[in-house]
Order: structure tokens, then C-alpha cells, then sequence
């Protein structure tokens, strides 16, 4: 073994020239691995198609869309409820905090990110098994027809890193008479959360101008 391992030390030239060639073979080798790229799998859709004289985009959502939307969603509440009590607390947890909804909070520090799990873990996976099944999206009717009845001051909060929620929070301050909408700058689906001062700020700064306002009316 000695001389097999000096014969490299003597002649450096020599020992690279072999690792040369010993990287080269093993690149052009990489096509021949037995290894199958994934498989091109188209994802199941569903295509739903309606004849409506005379109705406009709204309405069609509305009286199509929603209820297809609202019926599915309510099958995969009952599935989560069901998984939650099947598998506790721990598992759904974990599960839904991996979620890329939530990937704003791996922004914060440690401790934090620790005590907000601990926080989840504790809770009563019945109580939140029947808030799902009671509360859940599937299960409220919406209510997007009757906004332009709130005449109170309204804020409508959403991280800028979530755009389903921004697009909703801008949908809900066009609905309110008056309503304004916040971005939260470097903050996702919690934005309370992941940017706490921001979004402080900007609610106390909504509310003493609307409590500047009512004095002014007052006076």
C-alpha cells in the first residue's frame, strides 16, 4: 500500500491526470445512471360550463362559481376536521405550518417561532375540529352582497406577501363605503405576527384619524 500511495506522491503530474480522467468518465456517466425523471403527470381539473342569458360575470360567480367553490371547500374542512382528531394536534400542526402560506414565519426569531407552535399545539383539537365544520369557509355563507351596509370605519389588513389575502383585503375596502386597505410590508398570511409594529402603527394611525375626525364633526 505504501508504494501503490508513493507512486502519487512522486509524481503529481501523473495523480492528476488520473483524477482528470476519473471526473471525466464519471460526467459522462451521468446519463447512463438508471434514474427517471418524474413522470409527466397532468393534475386532475374540473371544467364547469354554464349557459346564462343575460348574466354578467358577477352573476355567474355568484350563482355557479361560489356554491361549487363553497361545496368543495366544505368536503376538505370534514377531511381536516376529521384528520385533526384522528391524529391530534402535534401532526396537523406541524402539517399546517409548513404550509407556503405561512412561510413569513421563518422570518422570525427562534424562541418566537417556538412559542407560536407551542401556542397551536396546546389547543383542543375537538374545539378546533367543530370550528372547522361550523366556521369554516365551506360552511358561512358569503356575504360580499351585503358590505354595503357596514357605515362604520373599516381597515382592511393583509401582508404584501400574500397576494390571495391582498386581493381580498382590496376587494373588501372597495365593498365598505369608505373602507381603506393596509399592506404590510415584509409579512405574509400574519402579518400581526411577522411585522407586529408595522401593523400597529398603521392601526393606531387608522383609528386616531378617524377619532380626529368624530371630534371635528363634534365640534
Amino acid at each position: 500500500m505504501g508504494a501503490f500511495s508513493s507512486m502519487f506522491i512522486d509524481r503529481p503530474i501523473f495523480a492528476m491526470v488520473i483524477s482528470i480522467v476519473i471526473v471525466l468518465l464519471g460526467g459522462l456517466s451521468i446519463p447512463l445512471l438508471p434514474v427517471e425523471s418524474m413522470p409527466n403527470i397532468a393534475p386532475p381539473t374540473v371544467t364547469v360550463s354554464a349557459n346564462y342569458p343575460g348574466a354578467n360575470a358577477q352573476v355567474v360567480e355568484e350563482t355557479v362559481a361560489s356554491p361549487i367553490e363553497q361545496g368543495e371547500r366544505r368536503k376538505a374542512d370534514e377531511a381536516l376536521a376529521q384528520s385533526i382528531l384522528t391524529e391530534g394536534m402535534e401532526a396537523f400542526v406541524e402539517q399546517w405550518l409548513n404550509q407556503p402560506l405561512f412561510k413569513g414565519l421563518q422570518r422570525l426569531p427562534e424562541e418566537q417561532l417556538a412559542a407560536e407552535r407551542e401556542r397551536r399545539v396546546r389547543q383542543r383539537p375537538e374545539g378546533l375540529a367543530q370550528s372547522l365544520r361550523g366556521m369554516g369557509a365551506g360552511a358561512m355563507q358569503p356575504v360580499w352582497e351585503r358590505l354595503s351596509e357596514i357605515d362604520v370605519p373599516a381597515l382592511a389588513i393583509a401582508g404584501e406577501d400574500d397576494e390571495q389575502f391582498c386581493r381580498l383585503a382590496g376587494r373588501l375596502a372597495l365593498a365598505i363605503p369608505g373602507a381603506q386597505m393596509l399592506r404590510i410590508p415584509h409579512a405574509g398570511h400574519m402579518p400581526h405576527t411577522e411585522n407586529p409594529r408595522l401593523f400597529l402603527n398603521g392601526v393606531r394611525g387608522f383609528v386616531l384619524g378617524h377619532e380626529r375626525e368624530s371630534i371635528a364633526d363634534l365640534a
